[in-house]
């Protein structure tokens, strides 16, 4: 598997025959939209900045599937769940709804938070389920340093990958989950790459 980041809240995953982009957005200021093609689309919120999907192509269709919303589904043997949350910590009165994404693919479980605005109930926690690699977006797009690290300790993951542009934040963040950092530009990894015990925190560079 191969794992990028495009600044924002928006991944590429490459895995075997599919290509995951996560929450992609229109061009601007310093960040570049990727513009590579692939098979599933997701979008956690309309409150990201200038969201797009109309732009992604598909690798052989026109158009690449986009899930939106919560739900069930399967694509290309990729399990997705959608699970409803909010963009801010005021039940989405301020910034509107949020939908968290489970991925199922290549014996790992994924989890996008998008730009999730709070801290987790007992029930979210109970449908998420195992977490082997976490996406939270810090920062002004998503929860301060304190909340993300809270939201990390709810869901334990064995890969924790913050989503910030603001290196002040990620420092932040970086001293609240209590980890050492690695950088990289790009995380290559199989299951059996995955921490046995404890966690890895991995900060991705922006391409």
């Amino acid at each position: 598997m191969e794992i990028n980041y495009f600044g924002h809240q928006c991944i590429e995953i490459k895995q075997k025959g599919i290509i995951a982009l996560l929450d992609p957005y229109e061009p601007t200021g310093q960040i570049a939209h990727p513009r590579a093609k692939a098979h599933l689309v997701t979008v956690s919120t309309a409150a990201t900045p200038d969201v797009t999907r109309k732009e992604v192509a598909g690798v052989d269709t026109p158009r690449a599937f986009v899930v939106d919303a919560p739900g069930g589904y399967e694509l290309k043997g990729v399990l997705i769940d959608g699970i409803a949350s909010y963009a801010d910590g005021e039940k989405g009165t301020l910034r509107g709804p949020n939908t968290i994404f489970a991925l199922r693919l290549s014996s790992m479980n994924i989890l996008h938070c998008g730009m999730l605005g709070h801290t987790l109930t007992a029930d979210d926690i109970e449908e998420i389920g195992n977490v082997d690699i976490l996406f939270i977006s810090v920062g002004d797009e998503g929860v301060d340093a304190k909340t993300a690290s809270k939201i990390v300790d709810q869901i334990e993951p064995r890969i924790v990958i913050p989503m910030t542009g603001d290196d002040g934040v990620l420092a932040d963040f970086i001293k609240e989950v209590g980890e050492t950092a690695e950088t990289l530009d790009t995380l290559k990894l199989e299951a059996k790459d995955l921490p046995s015990d404890g966690q890895r925190l991995v900060v991705l560079k922006a391409q």
